[in-house]
């Protein structure tokens, strides 16, 4: 249990960056990944294939985990509920790959009583490519 106290609505200010949250795209990972979402070997040829000069594809869903919203906002306020969610895939991620995730806050508004908040969930790879961009809404608690 943490002593620190969760991150008050107010504290989410527009244009607050929080990261980056690193994390490395193991094989094993990707494997087992890709077996519980039942991704076909011909949506993802390489991920069960070796002798390739470029490392295998993975699963690209892999970039869009709530991991670092729940570590970068430590402690993750109890109640907070995921809204909704946009994804934009621009590039591969691969086998090896080391991603780092920053949050953005993009907006905060009060509808139905209920007060929102939409993080920017950017990942990059290693070398700078942008893999990809995430725009998840959250109803943050009272």
């Amino acid at each position: 249990m943490t002593d620190q106290a969760a991150l008050r609505y107010d504290e989410l200010e527009v244009g607050r960056v929080f990261g980056p949250f690193s994390y490395a795209i193991c094989a094993d990972w990707a494997q087992r990944y890709a077996e519980v979402v039942g991704a076909e070997p011909a949506v993802y040829p390489q991920a069960l294939q070796t002798g390739h000069d470029s490392p295998p594809l993975a699963p690209p869903l892999l970039l869009d985990i709530l991991a670092p919203l729940k570590a970068l906002l430590l402690p993750f306020p109890e109640g907070v509920v995921h809204a909704r969610e946009e994804l934009e895939l621009h590039a591969p991620v691969r086998v090896g790959d080391l991603v780092a995730i920053w949050l953005t806050v993009t907006d905060r508004y009060l509808k139905n009583d209920k007060r929102f908040v939409v993080f920017e969930q950017r990942a990059e790879n290693e070398r700078g490519h942008l893999l990809a961009m995430a725009r998840k809404t959250l109803v943050w608690p009272r």
